[in-house]
């Protein structure tokens, strides 16, 4: 859950998701808009995995959020 106001908003967004061997299982642009942001994601086999979030602000500087994600069936 990412929540942005009108001015926070980046030019750019990527989420990249790997699985815990450091193996790459989703790489895509992440539209972002104002309020509360949710990405659902259906992993192709239940564990854990890490995402990274990278935003590109309008003055040019990056942002990085990570994570973990535990998918369950």
């Amino acid at each position: 859950e990412l929540n942005l106001n009108r001015e926070e908003l980046p030019t750019e967004s990527r989420l990249t998701i790997y699985n815990l061997l450091g193996l790459l299982v989703f790489d895509g642009n992440y539209p972002v808009e104002a309020g509360k942001n949710t990405f659902l994601w259906q992993a192709k086999a239940p564990g854990h995995y890490i995402y990274k979030l990278r935003l590109i602000r309008k003055n040019g500087q990056a942002e990085m959020h990570t994570g973990k994600l535990i998918w369950l069936y």
